[in-house]
């Protein structure tokens, strides 16, 4: 299957989740066009990304960039949570989780959000290609 980039969404509440530390540049640009397209929507796009391989002044330099971004005010910067209890109370209040990875292992938070019976927007690669399809994802 060949990668689209390009974001279609059918969903009809008012939170976009993302959960998960990767290759940032990637999400700016993913987070970029699905806010593009939100704009004049109701959403958040919440974001628990802390790399806790970054200095304080790295992590400083990442949350500021997504937040200076044009709809910066619709991004919340989530810090980790302790428990897997936490984790799924935040995956519970949400629509759908976005997961743009190019570069994942089994990526275990996205099969969580799948098992919250929550849609999913993912990248078809890597570890994703053995659980996600087009029918139980939207695949860009």
């Amino acid at each position: 299957m060949e990668a689209l980039y390009r974001i279609e969404l059918d969903v009809d509440n008012n939170t976009i989740t993302m959960i998960n530390d990767l290759t940032r540049m990637f999400i700016m640009q993913v987070v970029v066009q699905i806010m593009f397209y939100l704009r004049n929507d109701n959403v958040e796009l919440w974001m628990m990304c802390q790399n806790p391989f970054n200095t304080e002044s790295e992590e400083r330099r990442w949350i500021d960039m997504y937040k200076s971004c044009p709809l910066g005010s619709k991004i919340k910067i989530m810090n980790r949570v302790e428990t897997q209890q936490e984790v799924y109370n935040i995956m519970a209040q949400t629509t759908c989780g976005v997961f743009p990875a190019r570069a994942e292992g089994w990526n275990l938070e996205l099969l969580e959000m799948m098992a919250c019976n929550k849609p999913v927007i993912t990248t078809f690669f890597s570890a994703h290609t053995e659980f996600c399809t087009e029918d139980n994802a939207f695949l860009i």
